[in-house]
């Protein structure tokens, strides 16, 4: 019990004291804070564009596989046609309009595959912390 008035004591005391120290800790902890808050929003806008992307890039290949299994398009098409899906589809969640971009498509007739690569340039809400 004794403990516990020492805590109580020692935080009045601290409340009471008008030297500035308060004021000093507090402006470094809401700093921190701050700090903490800004990467976390950024770090979730990233992992909404990722999931946002995957969704998107995944949608276009499925639709290109089925196209070119029924013949509908060639391999030489592929590639344009998964860019205009991916186009078309370009603001789902987080993403802007045009702003995936197809890297590299790969098309393997004999493991019966379609694999692509894309990035999106995601802009942050907090820029402090962009590389």
């Amino acid at each position: 019990m004794r403990q516990f008035r020492d805590v109580v004591r020692g935080v009045g005391d601290f409340s009471r004291n008008r030297e500035g120290n308060f004021a000093i800790l507090f402006g470094a902890a809401v700093s921190v804070l701050a700090l903490g808050v800004g990467y976390a929003v950024n770090i979730s806008q990233l992992y909404n564009a990722r999931s946002s992307l995957q969704g998107v890039v995944d949608a276009a290949v499925t639709s290109t596989a089925r196209d070119l299994t029924l013949g509908v398009i060639t391999e030489a098409e592929a590639s344009k046609t998964v860019q205009a899906f991916l186009d078309a589809n370009s603001t789902a969640g987080i993403l802007q309009a045009n702003q995936v971009v197809l890297d590299k498509l790969t098309v393997d007739r004999t493991a019966n595959t379609v694999q692509a690569d894309a990035h999106a340039d995601v802009g942050l809400f907090f820029p402090l912390f962009s590389t």
